[in-house]
């Protein structure tokens, strides 16, 4: 029973530790720039300028974009699948529906993500600060 009582604290002490204490993960706050492409006229549609967070995690690797627009909260998250010491490519849908991309400048910290489907066309660009 001495040697239960003496363990329990270690066992208590292992299960606290974070499951994934490597992970790597970092968080921009973004100056974030929007328009939408009007097919039927060709004209362009700029949307109001928002800020926006992105999440690089390394581990997981995905990108995900938080950002706030008509009173909403919106996420996007991107499954990596091109990277290099520069660039980051990411990829959310890309059906014969829906299209959602997302290219990352690690360099510069500037982005650029690309929606097309059923609700229309968007562009987003922008610039991060770390």
């Amino acid at each position: 029973m001495k040697q239960i009582l003496l363990t329990l604290p270690l066992l208590v002490f292992l299960f606290s530790i974070p499951g994934d204490v490597s992970a790597e993960t970092t968080t921009f706050s973004c100056e974030r720039k929007s328009i939408q492409g009007d097919t039927e006229t060709l004209s362009v549609v700029p949307y109001v300028d928002t800020v926006a967070t992105i999440i690089l995690d390394s581990d997981k690797q995905e990108v995900s974009i938080h950002y706030l627009k008509d009173d909403r909260q919106w996420k996007t998250i991107y499954r990596i699948t091109g990277e290099n010491k520069e660039y980051l490519v990411g990829v959310s849908e890309f059906q014969p529906d829906v299209v959602n991309i997302f290219h990352f400048n690690k360099t510069d910290k500037t982005f650029s993500s690309f929606y097309a489907g059923q609700f229309g066309n968007t562009l987003n660009f922008g610039k991060c600060f770390q």
